[in-house]
């Protein structure tokens, strides 16, 4: 009853921002009653939304975003079943050759990120069926030798994996904090930004500021690349305050956008450089907001990205429209960053805890329930089953004939 009345209570704040985008700074409440309905959409009238069908999400990009959006406002979500469904999702497929993919660091990198917001220790995270120590930070930063053949995106997420807390880097490691920050800075465009390709990159740089903010300011070098960077940012920002991505204007590129800046320090909704015609890259982005709480891609077609319906809530949006707010907000109150983790409490319970396989019958018993949960298939079975005892009664009646005639 709580909970109701008191999205009963926020529903008028929420819907105040849904046909326009607002001009000035969000209240630290109106940050969170956005992120509120980002969240109700999603939990859809469940009491979590880590639960039910959405746990099949755990390991993916549809699902592991999420419980960072959601812990960087403290919402009231069951984070162990989430961690619990990730943990079996990771054991499973380290039972691979390829492991969590034999292409993609950044598959680690995020599962690392995504369990320290359920408060699990990376480093502990979970065993393998044969009861050996999955360390997601060895397997896909340290020791991955690998880790750019996706292109830079390795070089970014594996550092802001290894800046989330701070960890012990191995003597012998491939990959660490100085290597990937030298091969990082030595890929910046001339313009300033960063790309996967050639022509600069609006997500990719802010990406790449994201992962440069925990030495701005500290290291020479790095602030000047940063600051170059936010010159190009400025630069190609849009008359609506807003951002492009091969052209296509769009939700997530805003939200790289103000978690960057909001990362380096700098406020997204007031700093000059990111305003245009009065309107900053927040603004923008509440303006992909649609009436159901949830955020849309965009609403032109990219053909870039056709799986991100024009106009249509998108999960990927959602989630970086979570992630931006909660850095805008911890930015207001004064709390970490985003991907800062070093105040965290995380700990290794459970990590060594492997399901037992169920037995033969077990199985058995297992197969039969989905069999007949289906209704056509239980037809079958039961017309099969008459069938064969209508057989078996003519076959013993015509043996009793032929007893009976000799």
């Amino acid at each position: 009853m709580k909970k109701i009345i008191s999205f009963i209570l926020i529903i008028p704040i929420i819907f105040s921002f849904s046909f326009s985008a607002l001009a000035g700074s969000l209240s630290e409440q109106e940050i969170c009653a956005v992120a509120s309905g980002i969240a109700e959409y999603k939990r859809n009238g469940k009491e979590t939304m880590f639960s039910g069908s959405f746990l099949e999400s755990a390991g993916s990009t549809a699902g592991d975003w999420y419980p960072l959006g959601l812990s960087l406002f403290g919402f009231n979500e069951d984070y162990k079943a989430f961690l619990s469904a990730l943990r079996d999702n990771v054991r499973e497929r380290y039972e691979s050759d390829e492991k969590l993919s034999s292409d993609k660091a950044t598959e680690w990198h995020r599962i690392i990120i995504s369990s320290l917001a359920c408060g699990a220790d990376p480093e502990n995270f979970c065993v393998t069926k044969s009861g050996d120590t999955i360390n997601l930070l060895a397997d896909g930063v340290y020791y991955r030798k690998n880790i750019a053949r996706q292109g830079i995106n390795g070089y970014i997420w594996g550092l802001i994996a290894l800046n989330t807390r701070n960890y012990a880097e191995p003597k012998d490691a491939v990959n660490t904090k100085d290597s990937i920050l030298s091969e990082l800075l030595s890929r910046q465009l001339e313009n300033g930004g960063w790309s996967m390709t050639k022509a600069a990159d609006t997500d990719i740089t802010a990406m790449a500021l994201i992962a440069l903010s925990p030495f701005y300011g500290k290291n020479d070098e790095v602030t000047a690349a940063a600051d170059k960077a936010l010159s190009l940012l400025s630069d190609i920002q849009l008359e609506n305050g807003g951002y492009a991505q091969s052209g296509i204007e769009n939700s997530e590129s805003c939200a790289e956008v103000i978690t960057a800046l909001c990362s380096l320090g700098i406020d997204p909704e007031n700093d000059k450089r990111f305003i245009k015609n009065g309107l900053s890259p927040v603004d923008a982005l509440l303006s992909y907001r649609l009436n159901n709480g949830s955020f849309t891609h965009s609403f032109v077609y990219d053909k870039e990205n056709p799986s991100a319906v024009c106009g249509e809530a998108n999960d990927m949006s959602c989630q970086q429209a979570l992630i931006a707010l909660g850095a805008l907000y911890k930015m207001k109150t004064g709390g970490d960053t985003v991907f800062d983790f070093s105040a965290a409490s995380v700990n290794s319970d459970g990590f060594d805890s492997v399901p037992k396989e169920p037995g033969a019958a077990q199985k058995a018993l297992e197969t039969l329930n989905v069999f007949f949960s289906d209704a056509d298939k239980r037809k079958v079975f039961v017309s099969a089953a008459l069938l064969i005892v209508i057989a078996v009664l003519v076959l013993s009646f015509i043996k009793r004939r032929k007893k009976k005639k000799q």
